[in-house]
């Protein structure tokens, strides 16, 4: 990967004055933990910076102004002395976010207006390549991208209890025959249909780490004769 761009983009407006609210929800948080007080302390490290504000089990929620025509990025770790990582989003609208602890995997879900979110990505390649294949992924599930066409891929084969957070990426690839074996596979995702697939990867060309607020799709467009990919 040489180059990722994060672009602005034209979205209908939102009425001036609302924000959107940020909580780290601790309503059943003792439930949730096992009634455990060690692990209850390590879980009040979570941390969350939302536009140089922070959100952490316990602190006062956090408001935020939408930006309906920007990519936004939370800064999240795990514990105080751990790295923090990045998370692309988009705080598009004016809701309430509740981040919750999510106890079997040791990480948090995101509850948005009391509902669950259905994540989407829209991959898109500018350009053609007869012989480059270039696969889309979304957590588990995974999309061979058509040039020159908008394909929009939402959550498959994943977990219940899983975390809120996707790895996303884009990567050049070659299938696997039947003997060879590969370290790749995805929930393959063509014509409203599902199968395991297996690959090898060539290059990787984007990877992020993705929290979907809103059940809109972010679109990730690859533009092959530059070879850069832009987020939006």
């Amino acid at each position: 990967m040489r180059y990722i761009t994060f672009l602005l983009i034209a979205l209908p407006s939102i009425v001036f004055g609302q924000s959107a609210v940020f909580m780290a929800d601790t309503t059943d948080l003792w439930a949730r933990v096992g009634q455990r007080k060690d692990l209850l302390n390590e879980v009040k490290e979570m941390e969350w910076r939302i536009q140089g504000k922070v959100l952490s089990f316990g602190s006062k929620p956090v408001k935020i102004s939408p930006e309906p025509n920007s990519i936004d990025t939370v800064f999240y770790r795990h514990h105080r002395g751990a790295k923090w990582d990045t998370l692309i989003c988009s705080i598009r609208k004016p809701m309430k976010y509740r981040f919750v602890y999510n106890e079997c995997c040791d990480g948090f879900n995101v509850i948005a207006d009391k509902k669950g979110i259905d994540p989407k990505v829209r991959f898109r390649i500018k350009g053609s390549s007869p012989t480059k294949k270039i696969l889309g992924t979304l957590g588990e599930a995974g999309m061979l991208v058509t040039q020159n066409k908008r394909d929009t891929l939402s959550s498959h084969c994943r977990s219940a209890m899983a975390p809120g957070v996707y790895s996303v990426a884009l990567k050049e690839i070659v299938a696997c025959s039947e003997a060879e074996k590969c370290k790749g596979y995805v929930c393959l995702v063509s014509k409203g249909k599902v199968s395991d697939f297996e690959f090898k990867t060539v290059a990787t060309k984007f990877e992020m780490h993705f929290l979907p607020l809103d059940s809109d799709p972010i679109e990730v467009l690859y533009d092959l004769r530059a070879d850069k990919v832009y987020v939006k």
